[in-house]
């Protein structure tokens, strides 16, 4: 079973470097099974994979503006 991941935090930031937890730990799981996992680059690439996970940590500053004013509001 091949199995894609896709971060989508690089390309928000792509000075810096992420290190995903989350993926980090579902790569190992799936790599002690046997299992093929590739970090792809852009997600044309989803067709190819049996199992596809995309991950992402850093919201945009809009997004992240509208959770703040909620929480204010409370």
């Amino acid at each position: 079973m091949a199995i894609g991941f896709y971060d989508f935090d690089p390309g928000l930031k792509p000075t810096k470097l992420f290190l995903n937890l989350e993926a980090m730990k579902l790569a190992n799981y799936y790599t002690n099974k046997g299992q093929s996992v590739k970090l792809v680059d852009n997600l044309d690439d989803y067709d190819n994979f049996d199992k596809f996970y995309i991950f992402r940590n850093i919201m945009p500053k809009q997004t992240e503006k509208k959770i703040n004013n909620k929480i204010r509001s409370r």
